[in-house]
């Protein structure tokens, strides 16, 4: 599953959720939706802390943050690909920027 968060200064704004399958995604209006996208186990809670379910994520930690502190929601079995990037990069002798934080 590949999930992004667009976030603004007040909170979270769209999450955008793609399977393994071809051509499946979804975004969901978080605004619109708001605490009832995360009402109970078969919601967007329910796949987001299922620890079976890989998650990938491109620098992950204020989506996590704003997840968590908004709504209570804390992802399991999170990969952040931007620090797999860095470490590849580190480990072939490419040119790496640093990650702040």
């Amino acid at each position: 599953m590949y999930a992004t968060l667009l976030l603004i200064v007040r909170g979270l704004v769209l999450l955008q959720i793609a399977t393994g399958r071809a051509n499946d995604v979804w975004v969901f209006d978080i605004c619109k939706l708001g605490e009832g996208a995360f009402a109970g186990a078969a919601s967007l809670r329910g796949l987001l802390e299922d620890p079976l379910l890989e998650k990938l994520f491109w620098d992950c930690r204020s989506d996590c943050n704003a997840l968590s502190f908004l709504f209570n929601v804390r992802p399991l079995n999170v990969v952040d690909l931007q620090l797999l990037e860095t470490a590849h990069r580190l480990a072939t002798g490419r040119k790496c920027y640093s990650v702040a934080g």
